[in-house]
C-alpha cells in the first residue's frame, strides 16, 4: 500500500523525528529528538501511540507520571517542562508484530497538536561481496549472450572478444534444436529446451554470472578497438548507475544512439497510462558522454545483483527488450554512453544467416501480436502513448 502523506502542524510546540528511524524486526530503539517547546497548560500531557510495537522508558524522572508502559499507548505527564523533556529522552520503541519490511506510524499528541513518527521496520540487508582483482577485468566482468541457430555469428562474436579480452569469461544460453559444440577457454555453453525463448535464455545466462558486473551483447555483435569495457566500468564505479549502455554501430559504421523515457500517469480502476518517448533526462555528472534515461540499447554493462533482482520475464519468448526496463522502472538507474561502441554484424553479407528460413520462422513468426497487449495486462494499463 502507498504510504500516507504526513503533515506537520503549524506552530506546533512538539519536536519529533519525521524520517530516518530504523529498527530490526522485534528490535528496540530510543526515539531521538522528542521535545516539548512550551507550556500550554498547568499540567503537561503527551500521548504516544504505536501500531506494531510497544513503548517503554529507560529511566524514571522525578515529578513525571508514566502510564501504559509496555503497551502500544503511553501517556507522559508532568507539571515541569524540564522534567517532561528529560523523560522524553528515554522513550523506547520495541517492535512486537513481526514483518521483515514495513513501517510503523507512531502518533504523538499534545493538547490540540498531533504528529506522526514513521519507524522503518526492516532486516539489515547483507552486502553481497565479490572477490576480484583491481588489475584483472576478467574478475570483474563476464560477457553474456543468448543464441539461437546463428553459430557462425556466435563464433564471430567470440573471436572478436578474444582479440581484446583473451581471458574474460563468456556465458552462452542456447535454445537451438540441434546444438553445436561451442568450445574454448573460459566459455560456458548452457543448452536449453528447444525454442525456450529469448528472455528465458537471458535469465539462465545472467543467473550463472559470478562477477560483480556483466556485459550483455547480442550474438551478432562484433568487438572492436572501441569496445572498451573498462570505460563503462569506470562510469559504474564512480556513479550510482546500475545499467550503462554503449552504442551499436550499423553496417555503414553509423552509431545508433538509443535512449527513451517512460512516464506513468496514474489512472483509475481501469488502469494507468504509459507514455514512452525518445530522449533522455540529463548528462551524468563527471561523464559528459553519458546521459540518464529509462531505456537503452541492447549492449550494456550491468550490476549483477541488481539485474538478478529484477530478472527477465520468461513469457517473452521471441521478442522483448523494453519489458526488462519497464520491470526495472524505479529499481534500476540507467544511462547510455556514446564513447563506447560495438559493431553489428552485416545483414547484407554474408546473406546465409539472415536468409535462414528456420531462423526467420522463429524470429519473425507469422501473425505475431504486438507486445502491447501483454503490457496492458501485466502492467495494468488502459492506454499507451508513443511520442
Amino acid at each position: 500500500p502507498r504510504p500516507p502523506i504526513l503533515f506537520a502542524n503549524g506552530k506546533s510546540p512538539l519536536s519529533y523525528p519525521t524520517q530516518g528511524l530504523r529498527v530490526q524486526p522485534m528490535g528496540s530503539l530510543v526515539i531521538p529528538g522528542l521535545r516539548l517547546e512550551e507550556l500550554a497548560e498547568h499540567k503537561e500531557i503527551v500521548d504516544l501511540h504505536a501500531q506494531l510495537g510497544v513503548l517503554t522508558t529507560l529511566a524514571d524522572i522525578p515529578s513525571v507520571t508514566v502510564e501504559g508502559e509496555g503497551t502500544k499507548h503511553l501517556t507522559i505527564s508532568s507539571e515541569s517542562l524540564d522534567h517532561l523533556n528529560r523523560q522524553l529522552q528515554f522513550l523506547v520503541y520495541t517492535n512486537t508484530d513481526f514483518d521483515p519490511d514495513t513501517v510503523d506510524y507512531a502518533d504523538i499528541r499534545y493538547a490540540y497538536f498531533q504528529g506522526t513518527i514513521p519507524i522503518r521496520i526492516q532486516h539489515k540487508r547483507l552486502l553481497q561481496i565479490f572477490d576480484f582483482s583491481e588489475d584483472d577485468i576478467a574478475t570483474k566482468v563476464t560477457i553474456v549472450t543468448k543464441t539461437f541457430l546463428r553459430y557462425n555469428m556466435l563464433r564471430q562474436l567470440i573471436a572478436s572478444v578474444r582479440k581484446f579480452y583473451p581471458t574474460i569469461n563468456i556465458i552462452i544460453a542456447d535454445d537451438s534444436e540441434h546444438p553445436e559444440k561451442v568450445q574454448g577457454e573460459n566459455i560456458e555453453h548452457y543448452i536449453m529446451p528447444f525454442k525456450k525463448g529469448w528472455f528465458a535464455g537471458r535469465n539462465l545466462a545472467v543467473s550463472q554470472v559470478t562477477t560483480p558486473y556483466f556485459l550483455w551483447v547480442d550474438d551478432d555483435f562484433i568487438f572492436t578497438q572501441d569496445t572498451r569495457i573498462e570505460l563503462l566500468l569506470q562510469v559504474a564505479k564512480n556513479t550510482n548507475l546500475d545499467v550503462i549502455s554503449g552504442v551499436v554501430r550499423d553496417d555503414l559504421g553509423l552509431a545508433r544512439k538509443f535512449t527513451q523515457k517512460i512516464r506513468i500517469e496514474e489512472g483509475d480502476d481501469l488502469g494507468d497510462c504509459l507514455f514512452r518517448s525518445k530522449g533522455y533526462y540529463h548528462a551524468v555528472e563527471g561523464f559528459p558522454d553519458c546521459v540518464v534515461a529509462d531505456i537503452v540499447v541492447n549492449f550494456f554493462l550491468a550490476d549483477t545483483t541488481k539485474v538478478q533482482s529484477v530478472r527477465f520475464d520468461p513469457r517473452l519468448a521471441r521478442v522483448g527488450h523494453t519489458e526488462f526496463f519497464m520491470d526495472g522502472l524505479g529499481k534500476l538507474r540507467v544511462a547510455s554512453c556514446s564513447h563506447v561502441t560495438i559493431d553489428h554484424a552485416s545483414k547484407i553479407w554474408p546473406p546465409s544467416v539472415w536468409q535462414n528460413k528456420m531462423y526467420k520462422k522463429f524470429r519473425e513468426p507469422v501473425n505475431t501480436e504486438s507486445n502491447d497487449k501483454f503490457w496492458f495486462y501485466k502492467y495494468n494499463l488502459k492506454c499507451i502513448h508513443y511520442t
